[in-house]
């Protein structure tokens, strides 16, 4: 939830928007039902998860993937198959430590970092 600001606040800071230009959720709690709050303006979404975490299931981020793609919404979703929840930055080992690089890639593409 973010808003769009408020032309009349007093503080000026107030009056700006505090739309997030992305986001980035790894291994996220993805409320029920929260399809139904995607719109054209959601920021575009980079998710983690791992397929055998019990805590937050993939599925859920799967939903949410699929309901920023039905109103085009930039989005790009990675389930590493081992990884559990709360994998951090992976330093257990495995393929789900590369999701980091995933990310600075996606950031890239997205024109939100430059490409050095």
């Amino acid at each position: 939830n973010y808003d769009n600001g408020q032309n009349n606040a007093m503080d000026k800071i107030d009056r700006v928007s505090c739309r997030p230009d992305f986001v980035g959720l790894i291994y996220p709690a993805v409320p029920k039902n929260i399809e139904s709050k995607v719109t054209k303006n959601t920021p575009p979404i980079f998710f983690t998860n791992a397929g055998d975490d019990k805590t937050t299931p993939a599925e859920n981020s799967i939903r949410l993937y699929q309901a920023l793609k039905k109103v085009n919404n930039p989005a790009e979703i990675h389930i590493y198959s081992k990884g559990g929840h709360g994998f951090g930055l992976g330093i257990r080992g495995g393929a789900v430590t590369s999701w980091t690089e995933r990310f600075t890639d996606w950031l890239r593409d997205m024109k939100i970092l430059k490409n050095n």
